[in-house]
């Protein structure tokens, strides 16, 4: 802050507008006059519009010349978007005292969402979902940092390019968009895949080529396709927007013995699942639901010629609940042959006694 004293019957005369006769006291440059002397101050920022507060009263806004009552105050410069800046002025009886003030720019706060990693700012809202229809206000967005975007390529598959949350109030509800941009359409599908798996619902998730939508909410299937619409999130030409077999994760389809048999035979000496597609060979989650359900196995399990059923030599004993995971939340080795892990199933039977 610089505070200049402006001393001369010249300038101030065209400053003020004042009218009448003017002696210079060469001493101490105070100006005289035959009227009662005045106090003026004279205020300006970069950029202008500031809200001048002294002494804790509103005075003005900025640029502008103000009479004030002499003495040591304290002036706080105020604007939207900017720091607040304050000064302690000396307001000397018979001067002009000129403050000018450039302004800094405030940055953005950053925003942390409970259960994220992130930072959300203006900046990091999608262009795509920029442009808001009526009744719809953004309330925060969140840009995945790039040094993290490893850890969803894990358990979502594919290349992700850029990965965002945005948090939508729309029509009394409050709505989540998770975007997520894939390196290729062949990424994209992997990851739609695995989405729809985690989530059960595609009536949550879009693929729009390169690009996943996943809406996560308190609503039904129905607000979340007007959502879409809303929000103009339509498919590339090309694109896929429904499940499809392939683009989709493994499902048991058949296991022996049938998951929730009572009377299986003991003597039985392998159990099988049979998955929707083929499987990755040598990789597979035979998991225990409990310590003393997983059967005692006498062997190394392997996959059959049609690389679909898989096989686990086990050797089973009479009157006994027997229950495996075939994968699970925290095992998932059961893959097709694009690495997308298959759907948990748990088997579970009863041998007879």
């Amino acid at each position: 802050m610089r505070i200049h004293r402006i001393i001369g019957v010249a300038v101030l005369a065209v400053l003020l507008g004042l009218i009448g006769v003017f002696t210079i006291a060469a001493e101490d440059e105070r100006v005289v006059t035959k009227q009662k002397p005045t106090t003026r101050l004279y205020v300006r920022t970069i950029p202008a519009g500031a809200k001048i507060v002294l002494d804790g009263e509103e005075l003005g806004t900025s640029d502008g010349l103000f009479l004030v009552p002499p003495g040591v105050k304290k002036i706080t410069l105020e604007m939207d978007g900017y720091d607040p800046k304050g000064e302690t002025v000396e307001v000397r009886d018979g001067w002009i005292t000129r403050v000018e003030v450039e302004l800094k720019k405030r940055p953005q706060q950053p925003v942390r969402d409970p259960g994220t990693s992130g930072t959300k700012t203006a900046e990091t809202i999608p262009k795509r979902l920029q442009r808001l229809p009526e009744g719809w206000k953004v309330q925060a967005s969140l840009s995945v940092p790039q040094d993290r975007i490893g850890e969803f390529e894990k358990v979502l598959g594919g290349k992700i390019l850029a990965l965002s949350n945005t948090i939508f109030a729309a029509h009394g509800q409050r709505v989540q968009v998770n975007l997520i941009e894939c390196a290729t359409r062949a990424d994209a599908e992997m990851v739609y895949g695995n989405v729809i798996r985690k989530k059960g619902d595609p009536a949550y998730c879009l693929n729009l080529g390169r690009t996943v939508v996943e809406f996560v909410g308190d609503f039904g299937p129905r607000f979340a396709e007007q959502a879409a619409r809303d929000l103009d999130l339509m498919p590339e030409p090309g694109a896929d927007s429904g499940p499809r077999v392939d683009t989709l994760p493994p499902v048991v389809v058949e296991t022996v013995p049938a998951s929730g048999d009572l009377k299986v035979d003991p003597s039985i000496t392998e159990l099988r699942v049979t998955f929707s597609k083929e499987m990755t060979d040598g990789s597979w989650s035979w998991s225990t639901a409990s310590k003393d359900s997983f059967p005692e196995t006498t062997g190394k399990p392997r996959y059959l010629a049609d690389r679909r059923t898989c096989v686990l030599p086990v050797k089973l004993e009479p009157g006994k609940t027997y229950a495996s995971w075939l994968n699970s939340q925290k095992f998932g080795n059961f893959k097709d042959t694009e690495g997308r892990s298959a759907v948990p199933y748990l088997l579970i039977f009863q041998t007879r006694p």
